[in-house]
């Protein structure tokens, strides 16, 4: 190749730069070339020469409007940086700002004058197309400089050969690199670790050499990914990664999804290529903390909890982007997207329209009134503009967290705030918006996202200027009235997700501007009325809408420019005619299980996804999808199709579940096929013989659970990656394999027919990482010594095992299962330094194991029903989590160990050092005998004994530690056999227990011990959180967690224990179901998270229920979502007579608690929270119910609850927060005198705080806190305070100085 040194290259450029006729030089060259740097050297070197006074650059990828590239050529001659009159602290920010109020004469004016008879190198940069109405803005600025001394240096790529040499302009015309300067630069961005590695120098080299004429961007990308691998010292990984970036032509969007690229959402590459009208895309530069933002607003860096760290997330991935050219470095603070559109549109099956949760891009491209978020600056929780911008009069941004602000403080931020332009409040805990909002004239851009208590936004009604408009998840806000979106004529975005409304407004037909609807999760909607007005609109989602039932319209006609519908998830039946809406790129209706047909969709030939999986689809009204050719995704899955139209052309082919399809024909251009995946299809059993022919680009093949008995040819697959047979059980013959030399994952287990693989058939898989034989019966393994990549080797149940002598060369294995076969011996393992899981299960044959010291990454080893005699030392293994060793009957060193206490829970000094494994979260012990001498069940003992108690119990006891104690579990049969051989436990050793009984999955084994470190590690804490005291006497506590159905035999244990929690059990209705002869014994019941829990009692088991209420102490029920009442029908007055403590917590459909009739004399505290349809705490009756010993009331987040009705003569600590109904607290007839705290917040409709006060004051002695914020209905207190700071009452308009009785 004829190549100069870049030296020389510049040096030519500045001599031609020096001759007075030459008016125009051009640098040519394709994109990555180096066209811009050389620009920049040059630029440099001839201001330094003083060629020029001064360079201007105009960068013509972006979109050049006059105003704009004015007002950048005035920032780059720093125009304004220094004026005296500016008064701003920020003489950058203010410099932006007086630009944009300036008058354009006036600014071309200033130009000319700082320019004055200045000569200009003019460099138009990246001119890469032809010029439509930029052509004319470039010509204006030729013209405009014609007053100075002026040369023109173009940078283009020159397709088109516009530019050629001819009189006073010279095309010159960039190389490549040579491959010197390729390694050079490789060297230089990939860093010195990937040098490090033995060889890569040489393999590098060769890379270079093999691809002659490298671009400088090339070699940056192949140096970004080649840092991928930084920490793999393995050369054959890098080989690997170079071998296919050749094979791929170095092409960016290939290659990162080859590496399984995820340091970028999806989401934000997606964007990056939507198709559409992009307004940053387009409009050109974009500040680094405007792009973050968009991110932040468009939901891309996921749920927002906390500003802060969304910001920091964003700032990573930006980095990121810049290092793979994604984006570029226009100045110190500004990017552009590089003029390269990435393949990646089909990397998501919802695409940009959703993922993006307002679409501002779109909705504003074109928009000469919108003008970007704008530089903002992040702190504290929030997102905002500059005070400095502010102060200049620009618009206005405002970002905040629910982490940094209360309603007063929104309010405050809102009432200096008139100037906003966008303002999004996130995960704020507000019920409703500040008046102040509906004086925001200028406001464009509204977030609400997440704010769950939100229960009123008609302030939004007044916000003429809206144009985008998010209300979601605020589950609380359960209507909008009709007339909501008279007033908003220009909203073009409009997001209600996970409302709860069940109809739209009628006025929201009207939004002639709406471009996009989001309705995804409005769960209550049920149908749309017709949408003839929405003619603008791309976006509609209802996905999730699962009482969505139909459409008014039988067309889409009145939709033209819609591109994305999605309707997944929902009740439609049939789809209105789609012939009209010829835009459409993505279609999903998946999961629609009434939707049997789907109409045509000849017309729609820019169809991308089509994604049908679950819906009832039975057939197809098309029987060719011709015209479809843009087609990249295809789901059917789970879907009852028998047969598939023709001419199917698509990317990535999903035929999950699809149980009724038989047969698989060969697919029009099948050259484009990556991933075909029939996983599931049970009926499948014929696959056409020239199906994978022309599929050269194939990368995964699932034919998992299908009757497919031999597979066609899969020798012209060069690119397969993932071959998945798993439980294929009728196949019995696999075609050759070693052409598929870039296979990474081959999945044959339980293939139960497959006897034979040809014996070459692993000799060229070197980069095969997962090889899944489990449960098949091949006689004979072909050679294996070349799979040194390997990963993962599963044989477990490969009866034909018997010797392993082929893992010597597997040194990267992190996963070995040799579990039920018959190997003899376990070769040495000494290069295994990457094992984490080590399974020998049921290898009776072994009776040794190799030293285990170098396996320091081992976190799951299971031994068994092995026949070891000895464990070496287990010291070493630090990272281990589960040891089982259950069966191991001839480990010798634990025969002679003995249970502490009969409940077989505290074992001291395990051998093999055991005791000292730190993380161990699992240990499965052969059998052991008691220290009283009552033996466990051995080896004989039959199933149905073990399998008769499917549970384990483990003993919380006060003295357990981890200095020289092992907490384990026994199994429920073991510990029944000690029970039935030991009648007096419960009279000796079990006098006092704290005991946790837990299901265990047979497959782990019933019977043993087994070890649960956390069942210790919070117990504290979780007792604590649900208040529960140590009380004098024996503690016979009871955990029960987690069972579906009532566990054998535990009946045994309640009717001994005094406390019982139940923790996320399925298996009662009523607590009565479990029996109320169970407990007799009960003092204190816990019952959390309990979901289909409806009541303490059923109306049938009344009578025996009252004699256990009679000695309840304490209850606690938490998370009942179906808790609609304590109990049915009518009980005696004495039924809680003993009842101390109430708590009830997220009881959403409770109404009531007590009647009137009820003597709750003992009760001292009632804790009642999140309970959404509480009305009253007692039944209403004439006749007022007194609680004489109750001493703290909390009710908190009541929505519906009105009446507290009762008197608490004795209380002493009172909190009431957001219940809006509540209008009094305290009765009027009885003051508690002894009351010491009052908490009341955000009351909307409270007005005293005693009901029906007169005029007089309470005086309460005792009286220390009083906290009363958010009381907008409070007029009076009706009770004399302490001194007290300004900050205890706020928010309370209507308590004036006057009101506030203060001693």
């Amino acid at each position: 190749m004829n190549q100069i040194s870049e030296e020389d290259l510049e040096e030519r450029i500045l001599e031609l730069l020096k001759k007075e006729k030459m008016s125009t030089i051009v640098l040519a060259g394709k994109a990555g070339i180096g066209k811009t740097w050389m620009a920049r050297k040059v630029s440099l070197q001839a201001l330094k020469e003083d060629m020029f006074d001064v360079s201007l650059w105009v960068y013509m990828s972006i979109m050049q409007k006059e105003r704009a590239l004015y007002q950048s050529i005035a920032r780059q001659l720093s125009i304004f940086s220094t004026l005296r009159e500016l008064e701003y602290d920020d003489n950058e920010v203010a410099a932006n700002n007086i630009l944009d109020e300036e008058d354009l004469e006036a600014l071309k004016n200033k130009i000319l004058m700082r320019l004055s008879q200045d000569s200009i190198l003019l460099i138009l940069d990246d001119e890469g197309k032809k010029m439509t109405k930029e052509e004319n803005v470039i010509k204006d600025l030729l013209q405009f400089l014609s007053g100075n001394s002026f040369k023109v240096l173009i940078t283009t790529v020159n397709e088109d050969g516009r530019h050629k040499t001819d009189g006073s302009n010279i095309v010159t015309d960039l190389k490549p690199l040579i491959p010197e300067k390729s390694l050079s630069l490789l060297q230089e961005k990939a860093g010195s670790k990937v040098f490090e590695i033995t060889g890569a120098r040489t393999l590098v080299e060769y890379f270079i050499n093999r691809n002659i004429g490298l671009t400088p961007a090339e070699v940056v990308m192949i140096a970004k990914l080649l840092s991928y691998h930084q920490h793999d010292s393995e050369l054959q990984g890098l080989e690997y990664l170079l071998g296919d970036l050749s094979d791929n032509n170095i092409d960016l969007a290939i290659s990162l999804t080859s590496i399984k690229y995820n340091k970028v959402p999806d989401s934000i590459l997606v964007d990056f290529n939507w198709v559409g009208s992009h307004f940053y895309r387009d409009q050109g530069a974009i500040h680094y903390s405007e792009l973050i933002s968009y991110w932040v607003m468009e939901g891309y860096l996921g749920n927002i909890n906390f500003i802060d760290e969304a910001y920091e997330k964003g700032h990573q991935i930006l980095m990121e982007l810049m290092d793979l050219q994604i984006l570029k470095q226009l100045d110190d603070n500004r990017l552009f997207v590089e003029n390269i559109i990435l393949d990646l549109k089909d990397i998501h099956h919802r695409g940009f329209g959703g993922t993006a949760k307002l679409g501002l891009t779109n909705v504003f491209a074109n928009s000469y009134e919108w003008h970007g978020i704008g530089e903002v600056a992040q702190t504290d929780g929030t997102i905002k503009t500059p005070s400095t911008q502010r102060k200049a009069g620009k618009h206005s941004t405002l970002l905040l967290d629910g982490n940094c602000l209360g309603r007063e403080d929104l309010e405050n931020f809102l009432v200096s705030g008139e100037e906003l332009e966008i303002l999004g409040l996130f995960c704020s805990r507000i019920k409703y918006l500040p008046k102040p909002l509906s004086d925001m004239k200028m406001l464009s851009v509204l977030v609400l996202r997440g704010c769950d208590f939100l229960e009123e936004i008609h302030y939004i009604k007044e916000l003429r200027t809206l144009t985008v408009l998010e209300v979601s998840d605020a589950r609380s806000l359960m209507g909008l009235p009709d007339d909501f979106f008279t007033h908003l004529t220009k909203l073009r975005s409009l997001n209600l997700s996970g409302l709860q409304i069940e109809v739209l407004p009628k006025s929201v037909y009207d939004l002639t501007e709406l471009h996009w609807l989001i309705l995804k999760g409005c769960s209550n909607i049920k149908r749309l009325r017709r949408l003839k007005k929405w003619k603008k609109l791309v976006v509609l989602d209802l996905s999730g809408a699962n009482s969505f039932k139909n459409f008014a319209e039988t067309s889409f006609k009145s939709l033209p420019k819609l591109q994305f519908l999605d309707i997944s998830n929902t009740m439609i039946r049939s789809l209105p005619f789609l012939r009209d809406i010829t835009e459409l790129t993505h279609l999903l209706v998946n999961g629609c299980q009434n939707l049997s047909r789907l109409p045509s969709i000849k017309s729609l030939s820019k169809l991308q996804v089509l994604d049908l999986s679950g819906a009832g689809i039975k057939e197809f009204q098309d029987h060719s999808f011709q015209k479809n050719v843009d087609l990249k995704i295809l789901d059917l899955s789970e879907t009852a199709i028998t047969w598939l139209p023709s001419n199917i052309c698509t990317h990535n082919f999903y035929l999950k579940g699809c149980s009724r399809l038989e047969k698989m024909n060969c697919l029009e251009s099948p050259e484009k096929l990556e991933v075909l995946d029939l996983s599931g299809s049970s009926s499948l059993v014929d696959i056409d013989v020239n199906l994978f022919e022309q599929t050269k680009n194939l990368r995964i093949l699932n034919l998992s659970r299908t009757k497919v008995k031999i597979l066609p040819p899969l020798s012209n697959i060069h690119k397969l990656q993932e071959l998945l047979l798993s439980c294929c059980l009728y196949l019995v013959k696999l075609s050759a394999l070693n052409s598929l030399s870039k296979l990474e994952v081959l999945d044959l287990s339980g293939c139960k027919a497959l006897t034979i693989l040809e014996d070459e058939s692993f000799e060229q898989l070197s980069r095969l990482e997962r090889l899944l034989l489990s449960e098949t019966n091949i006689k004979v393994l072909p050679e294996l010594r070349s799979l040194s990549n390997l990963k993962e080797l599963n044989f477990c149940g490969l009866s034909s095992l018997t010797k392993a002598d082929f893992l010597e060369n597997m040194s990267k294995l992190q996963i070995l299962d040799l579990s039920n076969t018959l190997l003899e011996k376990v070769p040495p393992m000494s290069c295994f330094q990457n094992l984490t899981h080590l399974s020998l299960r049921n290898c009776r044959q072994i009776e040794t194991l190799p030293h285990l010291e170098k396996f320091t990454m081992l976190e799951v080893l299971d031994l068994s029903g092995t026949s070891i005699k000895h464990l070496p030392s287990l010291k070493g293994l630090s990272n281990l989590r589960k040891l089982l060793l259950k069966d191991c009957f001839s480990l010798r060193a634990f025969a002679d160990i003995k249970i502490l206490d009969l409940s077989g829970v505290v074992i001291r000094d395990l051998p093999y050092g055991i005791s000292d494994l730190n993380q161990l979260g699992q240990l499965a012990l052969p059998r052991m005998e008691n220290s009283q001498g009552s033996e466990s069940p051995k080896k004989g003992s039959s199933m149905e004994l073990l399998n008769e108690y499917q549970w384990a119990i483990s003993s919380l006891t006060e003295n357990v530690s981890y200095n020289n104690k092992i907490l384990v579990s026994l199994s429920g049969s073991d510990f029944m056999d000690l029970l039935e051989k030991n009648h007096a436990l419960w009279d000796t050793n079990f006098n006092n227990f704290h005991f946790s009984v837990k299901p265990i999955q047979l497959q782990n084994g019933i019977g043993g011990l087994y070890f649960h470190r956390d069942e210790y590690m919070f117990r504290e804490i979780y007792l604590q959180s649900r208040h529960f005291l140590h009380f004098e006497g024996h503690l016979r506590l009871l955990e029960i967690h987690g069972f579906p159905t009532f566990p054998k035999g535990i009946e045994k244990l309640l009717r001994h224990s005094k406390y019982i929690f139940l923790l996320d059990n399925l298996f009662f209705r009523a607590l009565a179901d479990l029996g109320t002869e169970n407990f007799r014994m009960m003092r204190g019941c816990w019952m959390d998270r309990c979901r289909n829990m409806e009541s303490l009692m059923h109306e049938d088991s009344a009578g025996d229920f009252i004699e256990l209420a009679k000695n309840l102490e304490i209850l606690w029920i938490s998370c009942a979502l179906r808790l609609k009442n304590l109990y049915c029908g009518n009980l005696q007055a004495d039924c809680f007579q003993s009842l101390k403590y109430v708590h009830l917590d997220c009881c959403p459909r409770l109404s009531s608690l007590f009647t009137q009739s009820q003597s709750l004399q003992n009760l001292e505290v009632l804790h009642i929270q999140f309970c959404d349809a509480l009305i009253t705490l007692f039944e209403y009756n004439s006749k007022r119910h007194t609680l004489p010993k109750l001493q703290k009331l909390h009710l908190w987040e009541l929505p519906k609850l009105e009446k507290i009705g009762c008197i608490m003569p004795s209380l002493q600590f009172l909190e009431v927060g957001w219940c809006p109904m509540l209008k009094h607290v305290l009765p009027s007839t009885s003051t508690p005198e002894n009351l010491k705290v009052v908490k009341v917040q955000y009351c909307d409709t409270l007005c005293t705080l005693h009901e029906g006060m007169g005029q007089e004051n309470y005086k309460l002695p005792s009286l220390s806190t009083v906290e009363l914020w958010g009381l907008p209905e409070l007029t009076k207190i009706g009770f004399e305070l302490p001194s007290l700071p300004d900050s205890s009452i706020k928010e309370c308009p209507k308590l004036t100085p006057h009101t506030k009785t203060i001693s």
